[in-house]
């Protein structure tokens, strides 16, 4: 039996690995990543309500920004929207929405659009930080 040092007084025996599984899958396994999915689900279902309310607004509204659009779009599609890509694009949006006076027959859906928009950034920069962090300390534990 392997003995290793952890800075206590009592040393701690070595665990084996089940058969077929490396360190980093080991390490993989308590990151919230693989145990919490509805994080990310929760993620995309905001997203996609994002921009519905997007597409809530009148076309004038949007014009300038339907690059931005489309691409943030593209992103919720493909479900990529615990990146920089879809953070950037949907905070140039609501820049863009930002400068509107808006007129009084559209105000509540440009209120509502841009709520959504601020929801789901944030909500996204806070999931990438929490698994980025969950996932270091899981691998630096495994190694």
């Amino acid at each position: 039996m392997e003995v290793i040092l952890t800075g206590s007084a009592e040393p701690q025996s070595l665990r084996p690995l089940d058969e077929g599984r490396s360190a980093r899958s080991s390490a993989l396994e308590g990151c919230p990543m693989f145990q919490q999915p509805n994080r990310i689900d929760n993620e995309k279902a905001m997203a996609r309500v994002a921009i519905d309310a997007l597409h809530a607004l009148p076309a004038d509204a949007l014009r300038g920004a339907e690059r931005d659009c489309d691409f943030c779009e593209r992103l919720v599609i493909n479900g990529e929207v615990i990146g920089e890509d879809f953070r950037a694009a949907g905070a140039a949006i609501l820049r863009h929405l930002a400068r509107i006076e808006s007129e009084e027959r559209f105000a509540r859906e440009l209120d509502n659009a841009m709520r959504q928009l601020r929801d789901v950034i944030n909500s996204s920069y806070r999931v990438s930080v929490d698994l980025g962090a969950a996932c270091a300390t899981s691998i630096e534990r495994a190694a």
